[in-house]
């Protein structure tokens, strides 16, 4: 599978401006990737109580996460081991519990041989370049036939400067339908910041297309899924660090990326039973 990379920040514009960092520049999108084999199945006979059973195939089943720092976390030089210490979604505890790598274990149950990878794209929401469309190439290298199954977790770092319009997400659905034909499509609602006009637009464009969208209110607003100031996260240096920033102290906790990934595994759930 072809590959690639991304962030989310915002509560106002000062803070999107401290912590809104997934990647430097137009085309500067980095990535996070996986493989999870399932130890349940394998390719071949399985024999059973002197039954022969075939089992399925292990051709890889290839998931591409698309969002912002909920789903993969590069932030500026100066941000890196000040406000967070490694690249997994913001704020879980470790890699294996934001929702990406949930899903993906919830998927290797499903299928042999998962791959997948978790996208910074950030610059698409800040459009910076004033418009969202000339984005949409940096997603070449994360992009294939071969993909299965795709989430767009994009919308936080929308501000009044840079509003958006159903046509931004109806052409990045075109533009990922084009490029991954086969892949099933999920929206995810708004995780951070009350923003009812973003989600509105996403949901309008997610209708036009017959996307299922899924509503994270819940984790956006309930205290029990944020992570808050003190939490305790796992850099890359291996050693536990206390989350010391209000914005990613607002980012959805264990339990919070664990509600977003059992959705999405229901939703997939309908496509592969």
């Amino acid at each position: 599978m072809k590959k690639k990379r991304m962030f989310a920040a915002g509560m106002f514009a000062i803070m999107i401006a401290l912590t809104a960092g997934c990647g430097s520049a137009h085309g500067g999108q980095t990535n996070g990737k996986g493989t999870i084999s399932s130890t349940q199945k394998t390719a071949g006979t399985e024999v059973k109580d002197g039954v022969k059973n075939e089992l399925q195939h292990s051709a890889p089943y290839n998931y591409l996460a698309i969002g912002n720092s909920v789903t993969h976390w590069d932030g500026k030089p100066e941000e890196r081991n000040k406000i967070w210490w490694s690249d997994y979604g913001m704020a879980a505890d470790r890699p294996e519990n934001d929702y990406v790598h949930l899903v993906a274990a919830h998927l290797s149950e499903k299928r042999n041989h998962v791959e997948f990878q978790s996208v910074c794209f950030q610059d698409w929401e800040t459009n910076e370049a004033g418009d969202r469309d000339s984005y949409l190439k940096d997603l070449d290298d994360v992009l294939s036939e071969d993909l299965d199954l795709i989430t767009v977790q994009l919308g936080e770092n929308i501000t009044e400067d840079t509003p958006v319009t159903v046509k931004d997400y109806t052409n990045l659905i075109d533009y990922l339908k084009k490029e991954a034909p086969d892949a099933k499509i999920i929206f995810l609602g708004q995780i951070l910041w009350n923003n009812d006009e973003v989600q509105s637009i996403k949901q309008q464009a997610a209708a036009e297309y017959g996307i299922p969208f899924i509503n994270l209110d819940d984790v956006r607003t309930g205290a029990q899924y944020q992570a808050g100031m003190g939490t305790q996260v796992l850099g890359d240096d291996g050693e536990l660090h206390a989350i010391n920033n209000e914005v990613v102290a607002a980012h959805p906790n264990n339990s919070g990326m664990q509600v977003i990934a059992d959705r999405i595994d229901q939703t997939v759930d309908t496509w592969l039973n």
